[in-house]
């Protein structure tokens, strides 16, 4: 099933489809919404590059975490960027590499920038607390 681009939607639009693809797992949904090209640089992770390489991560993302949500709080635009503050809960029922799923329940808040041109996210950044939210899942680290 082919899925209309959208090349007239203004940024702000951009990432509210962003959040309604990714409350419903669309792995692929959110595909369409990068360039070709994209960067998602998480704070906590490597950069992922590569509009098919940030799909693989987020049906990986789906996977792991199910029940994964994005209650957006705040979203400004300024010209081709949109910010996102956020919150949403998630629960780990398979694994993380060598982690075994814990099934414990997370609550985590965030932000998100999101650089969109001609319709389409190039550059992603994502700030959020990933030793809080290990501490939540019962995941433990090791220095």
């Amino acid at each position: 099933m082919k899925r209309k681009t959208n090349i007239s939607k203004s940024p702000f639009d951009v990432v509210l489809k962003w959040i309604t693809y990714f409350n419903q797992h669309d792995a692929n949904g959110l595909a369409t919404l990068y360039a070709t090209n994209a960067v998602n640089d998480q704070v906590a992770e490597k950069p992922v590059k590569g509009k098919k390489r940030i799909q693989i991560m987020l049906e990986d993302t789906f996977y792991t975490f199910p029940d994964m949500t994005c209650i957006p709080i705040n979203i400004l635009q300024d010209g081709e960027w949109v910010a996102l503050e956020w919150s949403g809960w998630s629960t780990m029922m398979k694994p993380i590499g060598k982690i075994k799923p814990t099934k414990k329940k997370s609550y985590q808040r965030g932000c998100g920038f999101f650089k969109i041109q001609k319709g389409k996210i190039v550059l992603q950044h994502g700030y959020w607390d990933k030793l809080s939210w290990y501490k939540q899942i019962g995941v433990k680290i090791e220095n």
